[in-house]
């Protein structure tokens, strides 16, 4: 498994989240919450992935996530499957809160559920698993889904999940002994269900969160319009950076700043009035924040019939350009949809030696440069 190269290690949180993870699996192994989750799907990344999370031998694993609504999450849904040979032990599954300076699980557990080792086989599985107690939880919060066993090889039990980070609201991490880390560009497959509480009385209406504007550093996020009910309702707004709230970002409008840079942005919208129930509503995330300004990075050189990758930040979500060497088309490209780009580039054999013009074509304005051909 690729996503074992450990990066960004914290730095204070480590030995707290491994010993709640090993009195973890000491102190629940053995309880079996019921295989149901019944409550309405809140958060997912919907499987088959295309990689592996591996658990056993004293490794960790988790997969943050950021609540969409408030109420008492009571269900978790995890893939797993075992490595051709049985498993005894159980896995157990656990909710853990989120450090929002580390962004690692904290604490101990707030709610669990098991897995028995005997349900796995090789072939992925998607287990249903009640979490007991339930655990309130509130909309644009992080929490984390960690999981463990007792099983004694690393790689006795694995966790599906995806190698290319198609969750926005969370990422992965594992902890071994005293150490702690992202898994970076990783997402574990999962649901989460939560029950929300009937409202017992009126609540205020007519509150959403819908942001308008580009995901660009300098440019302004605006709220949608809203026309709640009762009119003088109050309305509160608060702005997050994947899932972390963004401080003074309190007001209708955020300018998005640079310290968010290429992470997504949420909304979430508060409605409130005297004799009502509250009403909180969370947006959808947008793309990750881009740069103000396109740039790439590529070679300054390259000989006749050389390939090279061309990379760039701050492009239009999915926007067309071209690849000229001298005015002359080389390649086309998609930009995906957080503006990224990445492009192989071969120099045609026949290409002019010595200082060359190479340019990226865009709608909106060009990005040029120089590159020296060699034959």
């Amino acid at each position: 498994m690729k996503a074992q190269a450990m990066t960004r290690e914290s730095t204070g949180r480590r030995g707290v989240w491994a010993v709640a993870c090993a009195l973890l699996a000491l102190s629940v192994v053995g309880f079996a919450a019921p295989a149901q989750a019944a409550s309405p799907v809140d958060q997912s990344n919907p499987g088959p992935g295309n990689s592996n999370m591996i658990l056993g031998g004293g490794l960790t694993q988790a997969q943050t996530f950021t609540a969409g609504v408030t109420g008492d999450l009571d269900g978790v849904d995890v893939p797993l499957r075992n490595n051709v040979a049985p498993v005894s032990d159980a896995t157990t599954i656990a909710i853990y809160a989120v450090d929002t300076n580390t962004g690692f699980p904290t604490g101990g557990p707030l709610g669990s559920g098991t897995v028995p080792g005997a349900s796995l086989t090789p072939t992925y599985t998607s287990f249903p698993v009640a979490i007991s107690p339930v655990v309130p939880v509130v909309s644009g919060t992080k929490y984390a889904i960690v999981l463990t066993t007792t099983a004694p090889a690393i790689g006795d039990v694995f966790w599906d999940a995806f190698g290319n980070n198609p969750y926005a609201g969370g990422g992965a991490y594992q902890a071994y002994l005293a150490n702690s880390s992202e898994i970076v560009g990783y997402d574990a497959v999962f649901a989460t269900h939560v029950k929300v509480p009937a409202p017992t009385g009126p609540v205020v209406t007519g509150v959403v969160a819908q942001i308008k504007g580009d995901p660009v550093v300098g440019k302004t996020l605006e709220a949608s319009k809203l026309k709640p009910t009762p009119k003088k309702a109050t309305i509160s707004y608060q702005w997050f950076a994947d899932g972390t709230p963004i401080p003074g970002a309190i007001k209708k409008s955020y300018k998005v700043s640079s310290a968010v840079l290429g992470l997504p942005i949420t909304l979430q919208v508060t409605g409130t009035a005297p004799g009502f129930g509250e009403t909180i509503v969370t947006s959808e995330p947008t793309a990750n924040v881009r740069p103000a300004k396109a740039s790439i990075i590529g070679v300054s050189s390259a000989a006749r019939g050389e390939t090279f990758t061309i990379d760039g930040v701050g492009f239009t979500p999915f926007e067309s350009f071209r690849v000229e060497l001298d005015g002359k088309a080389l390649i086309s490209g998609v930009a995906d949809q957080n503006g990224q780009i990445s492009i192989d580039v071969t120099i045609p054999l026949t290409a002019k030696t010595g200082l060359r013009k190479i340019t990226i074509d865009r709608k909106s304005s060009d990005i040029k440069g120089k590159i020296t051909i060699t034959p």
